[in-house]
Protein backbone atom coordinates (compact mmCIF):
# COMPACT_ATOMS: atom_id res chain seq x y z
CA UNK A 1 0.00 0.00 0.00
CA UNK A 2 1.41 3.61 -0.97
CA UNK A 3 1.84 5.84 2.17
CA UNK A 4 -0.96 8.06 3.40
CA UNK A 5 0.37 11.56 3.78
CA UNK A 6 -1.69 14.29 5.48
CA UNK A 7 -0.73 17.78 5.32
CA UNK A 8 -2.10 20.84 7.74
CA UNK A 9 -3.39 24.03 5.88
CA UNK A 10 0.12 26.34 5.14
CA UNK A 11 -1.74 29.27 5.91
CA UNK A 12 -2.25 28.19 9.40
CA UNK A 13 0.00 29.59 11.80
CA UNK A 14 2.92 27.71 12.04
CA UNK A 15 2.82 27.03 8.73
CA UNK A 16 1.96 23.50 7.10
CA UNK A 17 3.82 20.57 8.11
CA UNK A 18 2.80 17.40 7.36
CA UNK A 19 2.06 13.61 8.67
CA UNK A 20 2.18 10.10 7.87
CA UNK A 21 -1.19 8.34 8.57
CA UNK A 22 -2.04 4.57 8.18
CA UNK A 23 -5.55 3.21 7.39
CA UNK A 24 -7.16 1.75 10.68
CA UNK A 25 -10.43 0.08 8.22
CA UNK A 26 -12.56 1.34 5.90
CA UNK A 27 -16.49 0.17 4.30
CA UNK A 28 -16.25 0.34 0.51
CA UNK A 29 -20.60 0.34 1.28
CA UNK A 30 -20.55 3.64 3.17
CA UNK A 31 -17.68 5.23 0.68
CA UNK A 32 -15.74 5.64 4.33
CA UNK A 33 -12.42 4.94 5.82
CA UNK A 34 -11.22 5.91 9.30
CA UNK A 35 -7.78 7.09 9.39
CA UNK A 36 -4.49 7.32 12.21
CA UNK A 37 -2.47 10.33 12.09
CA UNK A 38 1.08 9.37 13.62
CA UNK A 39 4.06 10.91 14.23
CA UNK A 40 5.50 13.72 17.28
CA UNK A 41 2.83 16.64 18.44
CA UNK A 42 -0.31 15.24 16.34
CA UNK A 43 -1.76 15.73 19.97
CA UNK A 44 -1.44 19.42 19.54
CA UNK A 45 -3.44 19.48 16.61
CA UNK A 46 -7.04 21.11 16.08
CA UNK A 47 -10.02 18.92 16.31
CA UNK A 48 -13.65 19.35 14.59
CA UNK A 49 -16.54 18.44 16.55
CA UNK A 50 -19.33 16.39 15.13
CA UNK A 51 -22.54 18.05 15.01
CA UNK A 52 -26.19 16.30 14.50
CA UNK A 53 -26.69 15.15 11.13
CA UNK A 54 -30.48 14.25 11.60
CA UNK A 55 -31.47 17.56 13.16
CA UNK A 56 -30.58 18.91 9.71
CA UNK A 57 -33.27 20.48 7.90
CA UNK A 58 -33.86 21.38 4.40
CA UNK A 59 -33.05 25.38 3.98
CA UNK A 60 -29.89 25.09 6.78
CA UNK A 61 -26.84 27.52 5.85
CA UNK A 62 -23.64 24.95 5.42
CA UNK A 63 -20.32 25.56 4.35
CA UNK A 64 -18.23 22.79 2.40
CA UNK A 65 -14.17 23.15 2.97
CA UNK A 66 -11.76 21.08 0.50
CA UNK A 67 -8.91 21.04 -2.26
CA UNK A 68 -11.04 21.69 -5.53
CA UNK A 69 -8.63 21.42 -8.39
CA UNK A 70 -5.90 21.72 -6.32
CA UNK A 71 -6.97 24.83 -5.08
CA UNK A 72 -6.01 24.28 -1.25
CA UNK A 73 -8.28 25.33 1.73
CA UNK A 74 -11.11 26.65 -0.44
CA UNK A 75 -14.19 27.75 1.43
CA UNK A 76 -17.94 27.52 -0.56
CA UNK A 77 -21.36 27.77 1.51
CA UNK A 78 -24.73 27.04 0.56
CA UNK A 79 -27.94 25.53 2.23
CA UNK A 80 -29.28 21.90 2.47
CA UNK A 81 -31.22 21.31 -0.51
CA UNK A 82 -32.46 18.32 0.61
CA UNK A 83 -32.03 14.93 2.26
CA UNK A 84 -32.19 11.09 2.43
CA UNK A 85 -30.81 10.94 -0.92
CA UNK A 86 -29.98 7.65 -3.02
CA UNK A 87 -27.34 7.71 -5.35
CA UNK A 88 -27.99 4.38 -7.23
CA UNK A 89 -28.78 0.44 -5.81
CA UNK A 90 -24.59 1.07 -4.25
CA UNK A 91 -25.27 3.67 -2.29
CA UNK A 92 -28.18 2.25 0.03
CA UNK A 93 -26.00 2.91 3.07
CA UNK A 94 -25.19 6.33 2.65
CA UNK A 95 -28.53 8.09 2.78
CA UNK A 96 -26.78 11.06 1.34
CA UNK A 97 -27.22 15.10 2.20
CA UNK A 98 -27.70 17.27 -0.97
CA UNK A 99 -26.43 20.49 -1.20
CA UNK A 100 -25.97 23.39 -3.41
CA UNK A 101 -22.81 24.60 -1.84
CA UNK A 102 -20.37 23.93 -4.52
CA UNK A 103 -18.41 20.97 -4.44
CA UNK A 104 -15.54 20.05 -7.51
CA UNK A 105 -13.11 17.11 -8.00
CA UNK A 106 -11.10 17.67 -4.61
CA UNK A 107 -13.58 18.44 -2.65
CA UNK A 108 -14.03 14.90 -1.91
CA UNK A 109 -13.52 13.55 1.71
CA UNK A 110 -13.67 17.37 3.23
CA UNK A 111 -16.13 18.94 5.36
CA UNK A 112 -19.47 19.95 5.23
CA UNK A 113 -19.98 22.04 8.69
CA UNK A 114 -22.57 23.98 9.81
CA UNK A 115 -22.85 27.15 11.23
CA UNK A 116 -22.08 26.51 14.33
CA UNK A 117 -18.64 24.87 13.33
CA UNK A 118 -19.54 21.40 13.75
CA UNK A 119 -18.83 18.67 10.99
CA UNK A 120 -22.44 17.31 9.47
CA UNK A 121 -21.34 15.61 6.62
CA UNK A 122 -18.42 14.51 4.03
CA UNK A 123 -17.85 15.78 1.16
CA UNK A 124 -18.78 12.83 -1.38
CA UNK A 125 -20.38 13.37 -4.89
CA UNK A 126 -21.76 15.44 -7.59
CA UNK A 127 -24.06 15.02 -10.72
CA UNK A 128 -21.52 15.36 -13.75
CA UNK A 129 -22.44 18.82 -15.71
CA UNK A 130 -25.16 20.30 -13.21
CA UNK A 131 -24.69 23.24 -11.65
CA UNK A 132 -24.12 23.10 -7.64
CA UNK A 133 -25.51 19.51 -6.77
CA UNK A 134 -23.63 18.27 -4.77
CA UNK A 135 -23.59 15.17 -2.15
CA UNK A 136 -21.99 14.38 1.53
CA UNK A 137 -22.11 11.54 3.84
CA UNK A 138 -23.79 12.47 6.90
CA UNK A 139 -22.18 12.33 9.71
CA UNK A 140 -24.75 10.38 11.34
CA UNK A 141 -23.21 7.21 9.12
CA UNK A 142 -19.89 8.30 10.04
CA UNK A 143 -20.93 7.66 13.71
CA UNK A 144 -22.78 4.29 13.16
CA UNK A 145 -19.96 2.72 11.72
CA UNK A 146 -16.91 4.87 13.96
CA UNK A 147 -16.73 1.49 16.54
CA UNK A 148 -16.22 -0.98 14.22
CA UNK A 149 -14.23 0.03 12.17
CA UNK A 150 -11.88 1.38 14.94
CA UNK A 151 -12.05 -2.08 16.51
CA UNK A 152 -12.44 -4.63 13.69
CA UNK A 153 -11.04 -2.49 11.00
CA UNK A 154 -14.44 -2.95 8.65
CA UNK A 155 -18.16 -3.21 9.07
CA UNK A 156 -20.76 -6.44 9.97
CA UNK A 157 -23.76 -5.47 8.59
CA UNK A 158 -27.09 -7.42 9.53
CA UNK A 159 -28.40 -9.15 6.67
CA UNK A 160 -31.99 -10.27 6.62
CA UNK A 161 -32.50 -11.40 2.72
CA UNK A 162 -35.57 -9.35 1.69
CA UNK A 163 -35.74 -6.97 -1.83
CA UNK A 164 -37.92 -3.97 -1.07
CA UNK A 165 -39.12 -1.63 -3.67
CA UNK A 166 -40.83 1.96 -3.41
CA UNK A 167 -44.74 1.68 -3.13
CA UNK A 168 -46.54 3.86 -5.82
CA UNK A 169 -49.49 5.27 -6.19
CA UNK A 170 -50.79 2.80 -8.57
CA UNK A 171 -49.83 -0.05 -6.16
CA UNK A 172 -52.16 1.58 -2.62
CA UNK A 173 -55.21 0.66 -3.57
CA UNK A 174 -53.88 -3.15 -5.57
CA UNK A 175 -51.99 -3.61 -1.91
CA UNK A 176 -54.81 -2.86 0.35
CA UNK A 177 -53.16 -0.12 1.64
CA UNK A 178 -53.73 3.62 2.59
CA UNK A 179 -50.61 5.59 1.63
CA UNK A 180 -47.13 4.58 0.08
CA UNK A 181 -45.23 5.09 2.89
CA UNK A 182 -43.23 1.68 4.09
CA UNK A 183 -41.23 -0.91 1.89
CA UNK A 184 -42.58 -3.47 -0.75
CA UNK A 185 -41.31 -6.98 -0.72
CA UNK A 186 -40.37 -7.61 -4.24
CA UNK A 187 -38.41 -10.92 -3.70
CA UNK A 188 -37.03 -13.38 -0.26
CA UNK A 189 -33.65 -15.20 -0.77
CA UNK A 190 -33.79 -18.69 -0.29
CA UNK A 191 -32.81 -20.01 2.69
CA UNK A 192 -31.89 -16.35 4.10
CA UNK A 193 -33.23 -15.28 8.02
CA UNK A 194 -36.25 -13.88 6.03
CA UNK A 195 -37.42 -17.01 3.97
CA UNK A 196 -36.93 -18.55 7.76
CA UNK A 197 -39.17 -16.31 9.46
CA UNK A 198 -41.99 -16.65 6.41
CA UNK A 199 -41.91 -13.46 5.22
CA UNK A 200 -42.89 -13.48 1.21
CA UNK A 201 -42.82 -11.24 -2.01
CA UNK A 202 -46.27 -8.98 -1.46
CA UNK A 203 -45.70 -8.07 1.81
CA UNK A 204 -45.61 -4.60 2.82
CA UNK A 205 -42.92 -3.51 5.87
CA UNK A 206 -44.41 -0.22 7.69
CA UNK A 207 -42.12 -1.11 10.91
CA UNK A 208 -38.75 -1.97 11.98
CA UNK A 209 -38.31 -2.62 16.13
CA UNK A 210 -41.04 0.02 16.38
CA UNK A 211 -39.75 2.42 14.34
CA UNK A 212 -42.15 3.45 10.99
CA UNK A 213 -40.35 2.60 7.82
CA UNK A 214 -41.11 5.48 5.22
CA UNK A 215 -39.21 3.73 2.39
CA UNK A 216 -37.03 0.78 1.42
CA UNK A 217 -33.81 2.98 1.38
CA UNK A 218 -34.39 3.56 4.87
CA UNK A 219 -35.21 0.45 5.61
CA UNK A 220 -32.42 -1.02 4.15
CA UNK A 221 -30.06 1.38 6.16
CA UNK A 222 -32.01 0.25 9.58
CA UNK A 223 -31.73 -3.62 8.85
CA UNK A 224 -27.71 -3.15 8.15
CA UNK A 225 -27.25 -0.79 11.51
CA UNK A 226 -28.52 -4.24 13.43
CA UNK A 227 -25.84 -6.74 14.53
CA UNK A 228 -25.82 -10.12 13.07
CA UNK A 229 -27.47 -12.39 15.80
CA UNK A 230 -30.01 -9.86 17.19
CA UNK A 231 -33.53 -10.29 16.20
CA UNK A 232 -35.90 -7.74 14.05
CA UNK A 233 -38.81 -7.38 14.93
CA UNK A 234 -41.03 -6.00 11.50
CA UNK A 235 -44.66 -4.83 11.16
CA UNK A 236 -46.06 -5.66 8.28
CA UNK A 237 -48.90 -5.21 5.97
CA UNK A 238 -50.03 -9.02 3.87
CA UNK A 239 -53.45 -8.91 2.85
CA UNK A 240 -54.72 -6.13 4.28
CA UNK A 241 -53.79 -7.45 7.79
CA UNK A 242 -51.11 -5.84 10.19
CA UNK A 243 -48.96 -8.80 12.04
CA UNK A 244 -45.35 -8.61 13.69
CA UNK A 245 -43.00 -11.25 12.67
CA UNK A 246 -39.57 -11.85 14.18
CA UNK A 247 -36.14 -12.16 11.79
CA UNK A 248 -32.87 -13.40 13.78
CA UNK A 249 -30.42 -11.55 11.10
CA UNK A 250 -27.39 -13.04 10.18
CA UNK A 251 -24.45 -11.63 8.69
CA UNK A 252 -24.30 -9.63 5.30
CA UNK A 253 -22.80 -11.75 2.94
CA UNK A 254 -21.21 -10.52 -0.30
CA UNK A 255 -23.12 -9.56 -3.16
CA UNK A 256 -22.29 -11.75 -5.41
CA UNK A 257 -23.40 -14.49 -2.81
CA UNK A 258 -26.81 -13.26 -2.74
CA UNK A 259 -27.47 -13.12 -6.11
CA UNK A 260 -27.83 -16.59 -7.19
CA UNK A 261 -28.41 -17.93 -10.99
CA UNK A 262 -31.03 -20.82 -11.49
CA UNK A 263 -34.49 -22.51 -15.27
CA UNK A 264 -39.10 -24.53 -15.42
CA UNK A 265 -41.30 -25.94 -17.81
CA UNK A 266 -42.13 -25.62 -21.16
CA UNK A 267 -45.00 -24.19 -22.97
CA UNK A 268 -47.22 -22.36 -26.11
CA UNK A 269 -47.21 -19.12 -26.48
CA UNK A 270 -49.15 -16.35 -25.74
CA UNK A 271 -50.91 -13.80 -28.76
CA UNK A 272 -49.31 -10.29 -29.18
CA UNK A 273 -52.55 -8.99 -28.68
CA UNK A 274 -53.34 -9.28 -25.15
CA UNK A 275 -54.43 -6.59 -22.86
CA UNK A 276 -50.74 -5.68 -21.91
CA UNK A 277 -49.46 -5.80 -25.26
CA UNK A 278 -47.18 -8.67 -25.12
CA UNK A 279 -46.19 -11.78 -26.54
CA UNK A 280 -45.34 -14.49 -23.68
CA UNK A 281 -44.12 -18.31 -23.43
CA UNK A 282 -44.51 -20.57 -20.42
CA UNK A 283 -40.39 -20.39 -18.70
CA UNK A 284 -38.59 -23.40 -19.85
CA UNK A 285 -34.70 -24.57 -18.78
CA UNK A 286 -33.34 -22.89 -22.10
CA UNK A 287 -35.08 -19.39 -21.27
CA UNK A 288 -34.61 -19.32 -18.17
CA UNK A 289 -30.97 -19.30 -18.89
CA UNK A 290 -31.54 -16.57 -21.16
CA UNK A 291 -32.96 -14.83 -18.88
CA UNK A 292 -30.51 -15.62 -16.28
CA UNK A 293 -33.12 -16.37 -13.69
CA UNK A 294 -33.13 -19.32 -10.67
CA UNK A 295 -33.69 -22.76 -12.22
CA UNK A 296 -37.25 -23.06 -9.74
CA UNK A 297 -38.64 -19.44 -10.91
CA UNK A 298 -41.88 -20.30 -12.59
CA UNK A 299 -43.42 -18.04 -14.59
CA UNK A 300 -43.99 -16.71 -18.18
CA UNK A 301 -41.30 -15.00 -20.00
CA UNK A 302 -41.81 -12.15 -22.11
CA UNK A 303 -41.08 -12.93 -25.57
CA UNK A 304 -42.04 -9.46 -27.64
CA UNK A 305 -43.77 -5.86 -26.67
CA UNK A 306 -46.20 -4.19 -28.38
CA UNK A 307 -44.88 -0.62 -29.04
CA UNK A 308 -47.08 1.91 -27.77
CA UNK A 309 -49.00 -0.89 -25.57
CA UNK A 310 -49.54 -0.68 -21.64
CA UNK A 311 -46.60 -2.53 -21.36
CA UNK A 312 -44.48 -0.70 -23.12
CA UNK A 313 -45.41 2.32 -21.27
CA UNK A 314 -44.71 0.61 -17.95
CA UNK A 315 -41.22 -0.05 -19.23
CA UNK A 316 -41.44 -4.28 -19.99
CA UNK A 317 -39.06 -6.15 -22.03
CA UNK A 318 -38.50 -9.11 -23.95
CA UNK A 319 -36.70 -11.50 -21.39
CA UNK A 320 -38.71 -10.04 -18.61
CA UNK A 321 -40.05 -13.07 -16.56
CA UNK A 322 -43.85 -12.43 -15.19
CA UNK A 323 -44.66 -14.31 -12.26
CA UNK A 324 -47.74 -13.06 -10.68
CA UNK A 325 -50.53 -11.12 -12.29
CA UNK A 326 -52.48 -8.76 -9.79
CA UNK A 327 -51.23 -11.01 -6.82
CA UNK A 328 -52.56 -14.16 -8.19
CA UNK A 329 -49.03 -16.71 -9.39
CA UNK A 330 -48.62 -17.81 -12.87
CA UNK A 331 -46.40 -21.15 -14.01
CA UNK A 332 -47.86 -21.15 -17.48
CA UNK A 333 -49.10 -19.38 -20.69
CA UNK A 334 -52.97 -21.14 -19.64
CA UNK A 335 -52.64 -19.37 -16.06
CA UNK A 336 -51.17 -16.10 -17.91
CA UNK A 337 -54.24 -15.42 -20.48
CA UNK A 338 -57.00 -16.64 -17.46
CA UNK A 339 -55.66 -13.76 -15.14
CA UNK A 340 -55.53 -11.44 -18.07
CA UNK A 341 -59.12 -12.15 -18.74
CA UNK A 342 -59.75 -10.51 -15.30
CA UNK A 343 -58.53 -7.63 -16.28
CA UNK A 344 -61.12 -4.70 -16.85
CA UNK A 345 -60.44 -2.10 -19.80
CA UNK A 346 -58.84 1.33 -18.06
CA UNK A 347 -57.95 -0.57 -15.17
CA UNK A 348 -54.57 -1.40 -13.64
CA UNK A 349 -52.56 -4.29 -13.65
CA UNK A 350 -50.16 -5.73 -10.98
CA UNK A 351 -47.03 -7.82 -11.91
CA UNK A 352 -44.20 -9.13 -10.59
CA UNK A 353 -41.13 -9.68 -12.99
CA UNK A 354 -38.10 -11.17 -12.87
CA UNK A 355 -35.35 -8.66 -14.48
CA UNK A 356 -31.89 -11.20 -14.11
CA UNK A 357 -31.35 -11.47 -10.29
CA UNK A 358 -34.07 -8.52 -9.35
CA UNK A 359 -37.54 -8.66 -8.94
CA UNK A 360 -39.52 -6.19 -8.59
CA UNK A 361 -43.89 -5.15 -8.82
CA UNK A 362 -44.77 -3.02 -11.91
CA UNK A 363 -47.93 -1.62 -12.25
CA UNK A 364 -49.25 -1.57 -15.99
CA UNK A 365 -52.32 0.91 -16.72
CA UNK A 366 -54.24 -0.99 -19.39
CA UNK A 367 -56.07 1.15 -22.46
CA UNK A 368 -59.91 1.78 -22.33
Amino acid sequence: MDDIKVSTDETAPGGSREFIAKVVGNDPKSDVALLKIEGEHVAELPRATMGDSDALQVGDYVIAIGEPFGLQATVTSGIISAKERALGPGSVYSDYLQTDASINPGNSGGPLFNLRGEVIGINSAIISGANTIGFAIPIAVVKQILPQLREKGRVVRGFMGVQPQAITADMVDQLGLKSTKGALISDVVRQSPAAEAGLKAGDVVVALNGRPVNDPNQFQRDVGSIGPGRVAKIDIMREGKTRTVEVKLKERPEDNEISERNPSQRGEESSPGDMLGVRVQTLTPDLAQRARVDEQTKGVVVMDVAPDSPAATAELEPGDVIVEVNRQEIASVDQYKKAIARLKKGGTALLRVRRGASASYVTVKLKS
